[in-house]
């Protein structure tokens, strides 16, 4: 459980870190990737922590014609990672 936790706890950092810009979903796959490089990470897997993270309410997704799908902090999402 520790794992997921970890990994869920680096895509609110990673958003956050982003300085208030979207963050592009493919780089949030990578940052979690490089973060955890001895986790073989499927799409599956990815898709599943970041959903995690939106269910709750910490992150929102936004279609960007040009960008794609993107990521941003939600106003919880925002509580959220500054406790972390």
């Amino acid at each position: 459980m520790q794992l997921k936790d970890d990994i869920r706890a680096s895509v609110l950092k990673a958003i956050r870190a982003n300085d208030g810009e979207p963050m592009m979903d493919s780089a949030l796959r990578e940052y979690i990737r490089r973060r955890f490089p001895s986790v073989a990470h499927t799409e599956a897997d990815l898709t599943m922590h970041i959903r995690f993270c939106e269910e709750h309410g910490w992150i929102t997704g936004t279609s960007v014609e040009l960008a794609g799908l993107v990521w941003t902090l939600s106003p919880k999402g925002t509580l959220k990672a500054a406790q972390l």
